[in-house]
């Protein structure tokens, strides 16, 4: 099934749109990426030269990634800090030999971007999402520690004056003015900020509908992990108003999506009050729909198949679904963690609803996954069968059906052979 990252693309763009001073004419070296087929040989490569490791996580369907290649690891500056106090390594989850990989480190969003001690142990940090050249540059030397002497001479001019602000801050000195560029300068230098927002707008909570402290709102409303959004949606009509509809109601799902990473972390069951709160107060248009996504989320998010089985087969009973995208998301879904026969096979009506609206592979595959789970492995082969029929037309790639077909076929030679010798 096809994965759009919709959101990483958005803010991948706005990222590089505003970084990219002088990036064009420094496009004359880039990363030197060591070349292995084992952790190991990194590690050991970091050991020899004592120098940390980053591992660029990508995949051949993420465009974010190669924005990452085209603007950011080929910048001359980017290039010279992470080749002098890095062994830089890349992982494509194109390729599934890495599946362990974004099992291990939990890889949910691309690119990703991991940097390890020497020992290749202890994960220093982990950040996802398109990063200009300047903020890429500032995450490594940010532990490289002061030995850098790399520097944007163009693109990076407030580096000195976050560090004023940062020690301010530190020492106490908490004034609105002071409060407010801290929490801009901590975002931009990607740094926790939202301590610093809920802070600020604590402070202001009178003053909120000034036009200065109502673009401060709409510009951190990023989140459910700060106050931001909840100001945002107490003065919906005016931000509606004064965005567009279209645009707010976009940024209080972007700021759910995010807020169900954390949620998922926590294993937070308050979360979806907050959220019906949110939804119910900014007025959102489709507002089953988008309740099933975060909940689904969330679910598979926690592993807990049984609820997400059960609140699934409750909605596509309910709802006149007819998404194919959605339809095989959830089919897949069941057969990797559903075991109720009644459940699945009302899943197979589903994906043969699917079939019928879009005839592809990967709907043809998941059919043949729930009657393999079903026991029902003839009709389980023809499916599959069909899937690699219809791969063949499209010019794409059935190894999964291919792998699925010797499965079949190896469970109905043993039950030949039981059969054959009771």
């Amino acid at each position: 099934m096809k994965h759009y990252y919709t959101f990483p693309i958005i803010f991948c763009f706005l990222a590089w749109l505003s970084g990219a001073t002088n990036t064009a004419q420094a496009q004359n070296e880039t990363i030197g990426f060591f070349q292995s087929d084992t952790w190991f040989n990194v590690i050991a490569k970091a050991q020899e030269e004592q120098k940390l490791i980053f591992v660029d996580v990508y995949a051949d369907y993420c465009p974010p990634c190669k924005i990452m290649d085209k603007e950011v690891f080929c910048h001359k500056t980017v290039a010279g800090f992470y080749n002098e106090y890095f062994i830089n390594y890349k992982v494509n989850l194109s390729d599934r030999n890495n599946d362990y990989f974004q099992q291990l480190y939990n890889i949910t969003e691309l690119p990703a971007l991991l940097y390890f001690s020497a020992d290749g142990k202890t994960i220093l940090q982990k950040v996802t999402g398109c990063k200009t050249p300047a903020e890429f540059l500032v995450l490594g030397q940010n532990l490289a520690g002061s030995r850098s002497v790399y520097r944007f001479a163009n693109a990076d001019p407030h580096a000195a004056r976050f560090a004023e602000v940062r020690d301010q801050y530190r020492k106490g000195i908490r004034y609105p003015t002071l409060l407010k560029e801290y929490a801009y300068l901590a975002q931009k230098y990607n740094e926790p900020f939202n301590a610093v927002v809920n802070e600020y707008l604590i402070k202001q909570e009178n003053r909120t509908r000034t036009d200065e402290n109502r673009k401060f709102i709409y510009d951190f409303a990023l989140t459910l992990d700060n106050l931001a959004i909840d100001f945002l949606v107490k003065d919906i009509y005016y931000f509606k108003q004064t965005y567009g509809s279209a645009e707010i109601n976009s940024k209080v799902k972007a700021a759910i999506f995010n807020g169900v990473l954390t949620a998922t972390k926590q294993n937070d069951t308050n979360f979806f009050k907050h959220v019906d709160e949110l939804i119910k107060k900014a007025s959102l248009p489709d507002r089953a729909e988008f309740e099933f996504e975060i909940k689904s989320l969330y679910y598979q998010g926690t592993n807990d198949w049984n609820t997400y089985a059960k609140f699934t087969y409750n909605f596509l009973n309910n709802n006149n679904v007819s998404d194919p995208a959605l339809l095989n998301e959830v089919c897949t879904k069941f057969a990797l963690h559903v075991s109720n026969k009644k459940m699945l096979k009302v899943a197979t009506k589903w994906i043969k609803k699917a079939i019928h609206i879009e005839n592809e592979y990967y709907n043809n595959f998941t059919y043949a996954s729930l009657l393999l789970k079903l026991g029902q492995n003839t009709k389980a082969l023809a499916a599959a069968k069909n899937a690699i029929y219809v791969a063949k037309l499209r010019g794409i790639d059935y190894e999964q059906a291919s792998e699925l077909i010797d499965q079949i076929e190896s469970k109905q030679y043993r039950n030949s052979m039981h059969n054959n010798n009771p």
